[in-house]
């Protein structure tokens, strides 16, 4: 999130994902899945990208205080829902639910017998957390293939969506995952979470290209003083076909 400042390269694919989610948000699903290949850039568009452009900028009408919350499913163990509970203790969260790994075990033990109860105290935390105006909060779950874990059950995945798509139509969260493109067939298993996406719901992101690539390098480096260039060719097979002029910085 504090990198905004220095992100660059993928501005429209940050404008493509705020639309989507503003849409997704108006259709009474505000839940957006990033698809891509590993390394392509997913976590820094969902943190660095779409969540200062949502956050400090706004993008609905009328909202004005924004929260956020990042969480891995398995950043605490196999206890996701613990996990999530957690981060939404978090300063930059919703610190008014409470706090300690006491109140994060009752929160997810809450959400997971009733996730309307669990909704309620959620909206109550958002609107001490701004009583003259209206809050939201944006969820960005990272690395969701971690759902599919070896040591995971079925039915703690199912469990896990049937939350983050309680949280998504819940009118005050609006949720932004990230995951593997190669996990997509383990993804379809899950018919909650194809579901959720329907719609506009999935966003795949694309490798950079050679602009997006000069951008990334370029505009950081000049921000940070640095004016002499040595442009050498490389092959970048990965992230984009043939060759790209690529400026190497050197101070």
């Amino acid at each position: 999130f504090d990198h905004e400042e220095i992100y660059f390269g993928r501005s429209k694919a940050v404008a493509e994902v705020v639309k989507a989610l503003k849409e997704q948000a108006l259709g009474g699903r505000a839940f957006v899945l990033i698809l891509g290949k590993s390394g392509s850039g997913k976590s820094s568009l969902a943190r660095a990208g779409v969540a200062p452009f949502i956050c400090r900028y706004g993008a609905a009408e009328g909202v004005n205080l924004w929260r956020r919350a990042v969480v891995r499913p398995t950043e605490q163990g196999e206890d996701m829902l613990a996990g999530l509970a957690a981060a939404l203790l978090q300063e930059e969260a919703l610190p008014e639910l409470g706090s300690g790994d006491v109140r994060a075990a009752e929160l997810a033990q809450v959400a997971r017998e009733s996730p309307t109860a669990g909704l309620m105290l959620l909206k109550e935390a958002l609107t001490r957390a701004a009583p003259a105006g209206d809050a939201r909060l944006l969820l960005i779950v990272d690395q969701l293939e971690e759902i599919f874990g070896p040591s995971l059950t079925h039915e703690a995945r199912e469990e896990y969506i049937r939350v983050l798509a309680a949280l998504a139509k819940s009118g005050v969260v609006w949720v932004l995952a990230t995951m593997r493109s190669d996990y997509y067939a383990r993804a379809a298993e899950l018919t909650e979470l194809m579901a959720l996406k329907e719609g506009g719901g999935q966003y795949d992101l694309p490798p950079p290209t050679a602009a997006d690539l000069e951008q990334m390098i370029r505009r950081p480096a000049a921000l940070g003083g640095v004016q002499k260039t040595v442009t050498v060719a490389v092959s970048l097979p990965v992230a984009v076909e043939g060759t790209a002029e690529v400026a190497v910085y050197v101070n």
